[in-house]
């Protein structure tokens, strides 16, 4: 994977344990939710209406995406699904998860000036 250090382009947690590794660093990175996706969150929990979702999107686990106010892209996970209304999740899929990672810096490249 490339990614421009110090530009947000992956989780903080992960960019700081890789700030100062040389070419050929090699580290396991384990980072709980709080340096990753954050804790679940429980107001990332909504329920609409049954009849709104398409009958092919009525299955545990499948994901719908909607455009939110600002014109963002925003998935949406079903979670639960009762008799009138189903239940999604909003929190990023690894939210509240503890993350591990190994890695190895195989290039360092001098960033653009602006």
């Amino acid at each position: 994977m490339t990614y421009t250090h110090a530009q947000q382009q992956i989780i903080p947690g992960l960019e700081k344990e890789l700030s100062g590794k040389e070419i050929n660093g090699e580290k396991n990175v384990c980072l709980p939710p709080e340096e990753a996706f954050g804790s679940v969150d429980p107001n990332g929990f909504k329920e609409v209406p049954k009849d709104n979702i398409p009958a092919e999107d009525l299955k545990l686990g499948s994901t719908l995406q909607i455009r939110g106010p600002r014109g963002e892209d925003i998935a949406l996970r079903v979670h639960e699904i009762k008799q009138e209304t189903v239940g999604f999740d909003l929190n990023h899929p690894l939210a509240g998860k503890t993350l591990n990672f190994d890695v190895k810096v195989l290039d360092i490249q001098p960033g653009e000036s602006d």
